[in-house]
C-alpha cells in the first residue's frame, strides 16, 4: 500500500500545512480542488469542460492507488481543506517498472509560497525508500 506518514511543511510565509496521503474520502474536496485549478485554464492542456470525473470515479481512483505500491497521491492540506495535489505512478511494464511520472497542482492563492517543494520533497523521500524506483 503506497502511503506516507502525515508530515508538516512551513510555507515561506511562515504558515504551517499539513502533507498527507490522499484518502479515498477526500474525492470530494480533491474534485473541488481539480475543477479549480482546471478553470484557471493557464499552463494545461485540458480544460474544465474535458475533466468528467464523478465523485464514484475519483473515489475509485483513489483506493486504487492506495492499493498499488508504485503510485502515490498525496495533499497539502491547511484548515482541513485541500490546497494542492501530487500523484505519481509507476510504470506498469516490468523493463520501465523503475520510473514514472507525476502531475501537481496547487491552488492559485497558494503558490510561490514552496508548497509545490514541500510536495516534490516528500515524494522524493518516499521514492529513496522504494525497492523499484530509480527515476522519477
Amino acid at each position: 500500500m503506497s502511503a506516507i506518514p502525515d508530515t508538516t511543511a512551513q510555507l515561506k510565509d511562515g504558515t504551517t500545512i499539513t502533507i498527507r496521503t490522499a484518502r479515498p474520502e477526500d474525492a470530494r474536496h480533491m474534485l473541488e480542488h481539480a475543477r479549480a485549478v482546471f478553470a484557471e485554464g493557464e499552463f494545461l492542456l485540458s480544460t474544465l469542460d474535458d475533466f468528467r470525473m464523478t465523485e464514484e470515479q475519483e473515489t475509485a481512483w483513489l483506493q486504487a492507488n492506495r492499493n498499488d505500491p508504485g503510485n502515490l497521491v498525496i495533499v497539502a492540506e491547511y484548515n482541513g481543506r485541500i490546497i494542492g495535489m501530487l500523484n505519481f505512478h509507476s510504470e506498469e511494464r516490468k523493463r520501465v517498472k523503475h520510473h514514472g511520472e507525476l502531475g501537481m497542482s496547487v491552488n492559485r492563492a497558494w503558490r510561490d509560497q514552496g508548497m509545490g517543494r514541500a510536495l516534490l520533497c516528500t515524494l522524493i523521500a518516499w521514492a529513496e525508500q522504494h525497492p523499484v524506483l530509480e527515476k522519477l
